[in-house]
């Protein structure tokens, strides 16, 4: 079973990091950082260095975003 390219393009997550967070935010709400660290330590489990420090990557973008998300809301409601 083959897919076509625009299929393919479709189910690959975002190249941006910021974009990633953002949706693993929209799912799993606060624990987003949380669901990205996992992800890092199936990795290491598997032996990829590289994808655990990818999603470590993430997670680190993904506390940062929903920290200055709150910092913000705080801001507007002073």
């Amino acid at each position: 079973m083959s897919h076509s390219p625009k299929s393919e393009k479709t189910l690959q997550p975002p190249q941006n990091p910021r974009a990633l967070a953002c949706l693993l935010i929209e799912r799993f709400g606060e624990r987003a950082g949380a669901y990205a660290m996992h992800q890092s330590l199936k990795a290491l489990a598997r032996g990829d260095q590289r994808e655990a420090a990818r999603w470590r990557w993430i997670s680190e973008i993904t506390h940062e975003t929903l920290r200055f998300d709150l910092d913000e809301a705080l801001g507007q409601a002073r």
